[in-house]
């Protein structure tokens, strides 16, 4: 099973015929890895900042059989969870503005 902790719907796209196989729903969470930011002074005017990554919220407990599927900051922040999944092989539209959905996942 599939939870799409992104704010998006999740397109899997088949890489050989370019279709839409499967579209895996937003869940109503969106996982995310706030960030802390530090003052480091500035640049003819311009502030300067350390951010570093802070704690992640709204990712469920591991559950068996269920891979939640999340932003590449959420993986990174989370590395020893192998049932965490990220968008990759992104298929975007002719004039590549637009992704289209991807058509694989990366996993820790």
């Amino acid at each position: 099973m599939f939870v799409n902790l992104t704010p998006h719907d999740i397109n899997i796209i088949d890489n050989m015929t370019g279709r839409v196989v499967r579209t895996i729903p937003v869940s109503g969470i969106v996982a995310r890895v706030y960030q802390q930011e530090t003052a480091a002074g500035e640049v003819d005017g311009i502030p300067l900042v350390i951010l570093k990554a802070g704690p992640v919220q709204d990712l469920p407990k591991p559950r068996a059989g269920t891979y939640y599927i999340v932003s590449r900051a959420v993986q990174e922040a989370c590395p020893d969870r192998h049932d965490l999944l990220v968008p990759t092989w992104m298929v975007r539209s002719a004039d590549r503005r637009t992704i289209l959905g991807c058509a694989a996942f990366t996993v820790n």
